[in-house]
């Protein structure tokens, strides 16, 4: 699975995109990151998987830069064999949790952005 997305604010080591995949499933033990065009930022990967949905945690190790497209391969997820029905979009979610004080974001707030899961 490749994760697209760009965002209005840095982002500094600990901050997270989550993400929550209905339907899709793997081993969350084994879910690495492949091939990764972020600029200059890396990241790790938290995986779960609960039988119904997988929720990813990429955590910045160094920086990200406002604005900077970021593509980020995901190695051991199995997409769903089914089309999620309408009803279940709502499931399928991403958010970032910043504390980036330059841009008064609080760590307590969470902001959602565009982006593309293929």
């Amino acid at each position: 699975m490749t994760y697209e997305f760009e965002f209005n604010y840095d982002l500094v080591p600990g901050d997270n995109v989550s993400l929550t995949l209905n339907g899709w499933s793997g081993d969350a033990t084994n879910m690495t990151i492949g091939t990764t065009t972020c600029g200059d930022a890396e990241w790790n990967l938290l995986a779960s998987h609960d039988g119904s949905k997988t929720a990813l945690i990429f955590t910045v190790q160094n920086s990200y830069t406002a604005g900077t497209s970021c593509s980020i391969d995901t190695i051991g997820l199995s997409n769903p064999s089914f089309a999620v029905p309408p009803e279940e979009d709502d499931k399928v979610t991403h958010s970032i949790s910043a504390t980036d004080t330059s841009a008064n974001v609080e760590s307590s707030n969470v902001y959602t952005f565009q982006a593309i899961v293929t």
